[in-house]
């Protein structure tokens, strides 16, 4: 038996028989498909629809009655004025409105003479473009750091042996927080002889070149010329006192504390020192203390023969004799599960007496068996399963049983007939667990 694609009509086989309750179900269907059609039909005709909530533009695929609310929102929310064209519909019209040529007392909310200049000309909105000597579009002290950040590496071509060094870079104005890269281009091979380096960008005045590390700061001496030459390049930033070498201003703090041992201000730190003579059997205890572990039975044994108490595998776990062992808990839990559950096998009636099959009154081909699963001591009926032995005269293909699962221990199975009164003995296999 098939099915239709769409609406899932039953279609019998050639070789199928008249069922009648298959036909009255694919009636039903089809009466149900077409009352719905029938109902979609006159909700077109005469739609029922609900005004939206907001307006809202209609969408493709959207159904009758939600594009008609949407269209009802629109209607509802437009005034008179929008239906008659006409003046006198307008809701909140002006009093009076200014002559020909006459001034306004406010514009967008600005009043004349308040907060907009007496004289004001609103088309004068035409300005120079900011240099460094006359403002425009930008302070000219802006502009100036403008110029410096599109041009941000200066030059120093001051020898190495000299601690003064001069760099150059236009425009550059010193205010505190400038930062600028300096490539340092002079040569030598002696560092200055004393003092502090200094640097002097673009005629700002001489400040001295340090560093910030680990929360202080400090000056570059002069023992460090060597890094300030030979096409080295570096970061500054004024702080107001000193030109801080960013690149200098790595934390190099490398003291650690003590470990403290747990409890009350415990720490990461430094472990103990263990002791000057070499061994391998003591461990650092959270105490701080190096101590050799209390439980020495480190060792694991799996061999089934080893019976030192306290081993890994002591060999008596294998044995299935001592109560309380592990293979004495797996010998009782298979012991357990094979008892469990039971089966029993056999057939119902007896080949080629036919009077066990009763026809039934709703279908002249469906005939009723009636069938009682064997008790069994100690067991309660779980499922059961039902065939059609080989006849004789080889007909089972003229057969088909409707209930081969049968889930209570006794009842009726069900079969069709093609060949009148079935001449055949079922066959059973029944499963009982433990009561």
């Amino acid at each position: 038996m098939t099915k239709t694609k769409y609406y899932d009509l039953q279609m019998d086989d050639p070789q199928d028989d008249y069922d009648v309750e298959v036909v009255n179900a694919n009636l039903k269907k089809i009466d149900e498909q077409m009352k719905i059609r029938e109902n979609a039909t006159d909700a077109l005709q005469e739609p029922e629809f609900t005004v939206a909530d907001k307006r809202e533009n209609i969408a493709s695929k959207e159904k009758i009655s939600k594009i008609l609310g949407k269209i009802a929102k629109f209607f509802a929310d437009l005034k008179a004025v929008a239906f008659t064209g006409n003046y006198n519909d307008l809701s909140d019209k002006p009093t009076s409105l200014p002559a020909n040529g006459g001034n306004s007392d406010t514009v967008n909310s600005h009043t004349v003479e308040s907060n907009v200049p007496k004289n004001a000309k609103f088309t004068d909105t035409t300005y120079s473009d900011a240099t460094t000597t006359t403002h425009g579009l930008m302070s000219a002290t802006d502009k100036k750091l403008l110029d410096v950040l599109n041009k941000p590496l200066a030059t120093c071509a001051t020898g190495r042996a000299t601690a003064a060094k001069v760099a150059t870079l236009q425009n550059f104005t010193l205010q505190v927080g400038s930062t600028v890269v300096v490539k340092f281009t002079g040569t030598g091979t002696a560092n200055p002889t004393s003092g502090n380096l200094t640097l002097n960008v673009n005629g700002t005045g001489a400040r001295i070149m340090g560093y910030f590390r680990n929360g202080n700061k400090a000056a570059i001496s002069y023992v460090s010329g060597n890094f300030f030459c030979s096409n080295a390049t570096h970061i500054f930033t004024y702080d107001g006192t000193y030109w801080l070498c960013m690149d200098w201003n790595l934390d190099n703090n490398t003291t650690y504390s003590n470990f403290v041992k747990s409890g009350t201000g415990a720490k990461a730190g430094l472990v103990p020192a263990p002791s000057t003579t070499a061994g391998t059997t003591k461990y650092l205890r959270e105490d701080g203390a190096w101590k050799t572990p209390p439980d020495t039975k480190t060792s694991v044994v799996n061999n089934n023969t080893t019976t030192e108490p306290g081993s890994a595998l002591d060999a008596r776990q294998a044995n299935p004799n001592i109560e309380g062992t592990m293979a004495a808990s797996i010998a009782q839990l298979n012991s357990n599960l094979e008892n469990y559950i039971t089966a029993r096998q056999g057939y119902f009636g007896t080949s080629g007496v036919s009077s066990s099959w009763i026809q039934a009154s709703d279908c002249p081909q469906k005939y009723q068996y009636a069938y009682k699963f064997p008790d069994v001591d100690g067991y309660k009926f779980l499922i059961g399963f039902t065939n059609i032995r080989w006849t004789n005269s080889d007909k089972y293909y003229d057969y088909m049983l409707r209930n081969y699962i049968l889930n209570t221990q006794s009842d009726k199975v069900e079969m069709y007939s093609g060949q009148g009164t079935p001449d055949c003995v079922m066959y059973f296999f029944g499963l009982y667990i433990k009561s």
